[in-house]
């Protein structure tokens, strides 16, 4: 008990001391990275600030030499401290050229090793950090697309693209990079100070104090700047891409408006902000390392003054070598540590989106993945039952759909009509899964529809309003979503004559092989609802939802894609959502919705009875 307490005590200790001297952007990338992932990264971070003591021997023998070369010129003593050192070489006896040699060389041998162990263990723990970024990756897409529909919608796709690549990358491998880069350069510049207050305190202290005040020069001038540099890359760069999306998805309407020249002013604009943000992240490097090499120089010129001012000139040069081998050594760290702090200001606007979207990810999987130990070898019963069923969205006040209660037997044909607004296409949301009820339930094949698609995957297919297609072929688009080498052929044509798409696919000049163009160019709005039932059939369902699949197909299409449905009532389970009542006379049952509620349920003709309002509709149509 005394151990887990102490245990509790010390991990409070550590939560206060990160929440209170660790920034919390540093702390949120690194939290993205797993347990063993970031001990991992902890100790890659050691081991490459410990390669930092070769400078620090180096630097050492560097002292050693000067002392020598001095002596011997003077004709001075050597002191007993670099007698030791000599005898631990072996070149006491030896002469000052052949212990400036072995000295030297050593020298050098130190100052590569630590250069080429530096940039291995660097390119190590980045290759580390990006397969970390790709896990990530990949655990932010399952969570993402294991979410409620009205979730998704919390940001607009742009921020989400942006999230999931240029700032995923930002949080997990820039900014876990630059702190250990980092971390490792503060050590660098920290055993090279020791160096310079064994040999020269004095040297130690000016060159502190030089740089100490470089960096907190550096960091008035810069900080604000960085921080309107990043925001305003990160927000341009976004409004800039979902402007051009805009204009291609809009594009007829652009050109009949004559809005195209406003869409490129605007675009323009936006770009100009990202370019002129990119010259800025580009050129603040450069000020640092020109600002550095200035300040170095007058620094050196003012310490070396001083030191021939104040002492012998043995004592001066052997101080001015130092500072000279050490700016040289910690110069690059301290250029290197602020272009760390430039990157990780410009990074932090990108990872804040991502922040964002990590946040108001909701996963809705564990119910299913519970129920799927349950039954899991039942067969599959293509019935639906609603049952008390209540739902409003997370932005409305009240409930759009309200005390639902629908039977749909196995094979049966259900039509579900109701005026626009009604919560016709929300309740099918409901039923596919990609909604959650507030209240009540629905049981497809006696368990929830997430549960169906995990265990009888394709067991329930779906035909949208607005079909998406997808610049492959004729059988990628049919077989969407499957690997190229899994697709059967056969199924494929099959589904293409159930459609009734044979004569649009003979008629192309690739066939099953012709690309049909960005958004199903080469196809007619008709066509393309076509491919979308082609491709709801593919995986032989069970159980077929369409959601005014045949509003752009013509009179004569809609009866052939009608008669089909016919020809499959009784094998599959049929749910349509239509405006045309003519579609959906033959139905087993209609589900008359009104204001959210059920108004009438039961066949066609029983409905136009207990429905007035449902009964003008099919008068105004004909019926």
């Amino acid at each position: 008990m005394p151990g887990n307490s102490a245990s509790f005590v010390y991990n409070t200790w550590m939560i206060k001391f990160i929440k209170r001297f660790i920034p919390e952007s540093i702390q949120f990338s690194f939290g993205l990275l797993d347990r063993k992932a970031r001990i991992k990264l902890i100790f890659s971070g050691i081991a490459l600030c410990l390669i930092g003591l070769l400078d620090l021997f180096a630097i050492g023998l560097l002292a050693i030499i000067a002392s020598i070369t001095l002596s011997a010129v003077n004709n001075h003593a050597t002191s007993s401290k670099v007698l030791e050192i000599l005898n631990f070489f072996g070149l006491s006896e030896k002469s000052i050229e052949f212990k400036v040699l072995v000295l030297a060389t050593f020298m050098v041998i130190l100052f590569v090793s630590r250069t080429i162990f530096s940039i291995y263990f660097s390119n190590k723990i980045f290759q580390f950090l990006a397969y970390q970024n790709n896990l990530l990756t990949k655990k932010t897409l399952n969570r993402l697309l294991d979410q409620d529909l009205q979730n998704l919608h919390f940001m607009t796709s742009q921020e989400i693209l942006f999230a999931i690549t240029t700032g995923l990358n930002a949080a997990v491998v820039n900014l876990n990079g630059l702190v250990i880069a980092t971390t490792a350069d503060l050590f660098l510049s920290f055993i090279m100070a020791t160096a310079v207050i064994i040999f020269n305190p004095l040297v130690s202290l000016a060159s502190i104090v030089i740089l100490t005040l470089l960096a907190i020069f550096l960091y008035k001038i810069f900080n604000q700047r960085i921080r309107e540099i990043s925001l305003m890359n990160t927000e341009a760069s976004i409004s800039s891409n979902a402007k051009i999306l805009e204009v291609l998805d809009t594009y007829r309407e652009s050109l009949v408006r004559d809005t195209r020249s406003n869409y490129i002013k605007n675009i323009s604009n936006l770009r100009s902000k990202v370019s002129e943000s990119i010259a800025a992240q580009a050129i603040l490097p450069n000020i640092t390392k020109y600002t550095m090499e200035l300040t170095l120089m007058i620094g050196g010129m003012v310490i070396s003054a001083a030191m021939f001012f104040m002492f012998d000139a043995n004592k001066a040069l052997t101080g001015l070598s130092l500072f000279v081998a050490v700016g040289s050594r910690i110069s690059p760290a301290f250029l290197r540590i602020q272009q760390n702090f430039l990157i990780f200001r410009l990074n932090q606007s990108s990872m804040a989106v991502t922040k964002k979207l990590l946040g108001s990810i909701k996963s809705n999987s564990n119910n299913a993945q519970n129920e799927l130990k349950i039954n899991s070898n039942s067969k599959f019963d293509a019935s639906i039952e609603i049952i008390d069923l209540n739902f409003k969205y997370n932005s409305s006040r009240g409930f759009v759909l309200k005390d639902i209660n629908l039977k749909i037997p196995s094979g049966s044909f259900t039509a579900v009509v109701g005026s626009s607004g009604s919560g016709k296409t929300t309740l099918i949301d409901l039923i596919l899964g990609l909604l959650t009820p507030n209240s009540g339930s629905i049981k497809i094949s006696g368990k929830s529809p997430l549960t169906v698609h995990k265990q009888w995957p394709g067991a329930i297919a779906y035909v949208p309003q607005d079909v998406v297609i997808i610049n492959g072929t004729v059988t990628e688009n049919i077989a969407l979503g499957f690997d190229y080498e899994s697709i059967d052929l056969g199924r494929v044509l099959k589904c293409i004559e159930l459609a009734h798409l044979m004569t649009v696919v003979n008629a192309l000049p690739g066939k099953l092989d012709e690309f049909l163009g960005e958004k199903g160019s080469k196809l007619s709005g008709g066509q393309r609802q076509r491919v979308g039932i082609a491709r709801a059939l593919y995986t032989n369902p069970s159980i077929l939802v369409l959601d005014e699949a045949t509003s752009a197909l013509d009179g004569e299409s809609e009866k052939e894609i009608n008669n089909s449905l016919q020809d499959l009532k009784g094998e599959i389970t049929i749910l349509v959502i239509s405006h045309r009542l003519s579609s959906v006379v033959n139905a087993d049952q209609v589900l008359y919705i009104e204001n959210g509620k059920v108004a009438a349920v039961g066949s066609f003709e029983e409905v136009r009875k207990e429905s007035s309002n449902f009964n003008n509709q099919a008068i105004l149509m004909g019926l």
